[in-house]
């Protein structure tokens, strides 16, 4: 039943996900050239801090536009009549406020955590611990930036009551919330690892991480 209603919902506003999805993929972009640019330039500490002031400017946009997606992907799920851009701009003009320093963070945490697997496991000897310990605090950021979109669309609480509802129901309900993280990031990992580059952009285009956000 639940894989029947997904490809149901999917099919029938893949055209508003699609929308949504492409809007927000171009939020991101700031943030990419950034990554692009720190690592074409790595050896120069200077060209290293630029991307990096950059990547976190950019990052403002991340929020607004990941909560803007949730917002009309939830709306498509319990069945409510809408227009995908007006729900999107409505979504982020209510809630930008909240999330961008919330996207800030994730997109910092998301990066850090990234340079750590990459440090690790360039190490001469693998140290198999800490890649787990960095991986498991990437599973806790992934399932507790799903709940806090889901509590600013339908609750009017401070950022940080909000931290701590998502880190308290990822642990409470983590026979829910973990495979739900878990869907969404061994897929991600997979992709970003081990899918040839000349094949990411059709996967993008398709609108692959907008079907794992709906999952």
């Amino acid at each position: 039943k639940v894989l029947a209603r997904y490809f149901e919902i999917l099919f029938r506003d893949f055209g508003a996900f699609w929308r949504s999805y492409l809007i927000t993929a171009a939020c991101f972009i700031p943030c990419i050239i950034a990554v692009l640019f720190g690592l074409l330039f790595h050896q120069y500490l200077g060209m290293v801090l630029i991307a990096a002031v950059v990547y976190i400017l950019g990052s403002f946009l991340c929020g607004p536009a990941l909560l803007a997606q949730h917002a009309v992907i939830v709306k498509a799920v319990r069945d409510i009549p809408g227009y995908m851009w007006h729900d999107y701009k409505k979504a982020w003009k209510e809630n930008a406020k909240q999330a961008r320093p919330v996207g800030v963070a994730i997109m910092v945490l998301l990066a850090l955590e990234c340079i750590s697997v990459y440090f690790y496991l360039a190490m001469d000897k693998i140290n198999i611990i800490m890649v787990a310990l960095v991986l498991f605090c990437l599973l806790i950021l992934t399932s507790a930036s799903l709940l806090i979109f889901l509590q600013m669309i339908f609750l009017a609480l401070p950022v940080p009551g909000m931290v701590k509802n998502s880190l308290l129901m990822t642990f409470g309900y983590a026979k829910r919330t973990i495979p739900a993280a878990l869907f969404v990031l061994v897929p991600t990992i997979f992709f970003a690892g081990f899918v040839p580059v000349v094949a990411w952009m059709p996967l993008l285009l398709l609108g692959f991480p907008m079907m794992l956000t709906l999952a």
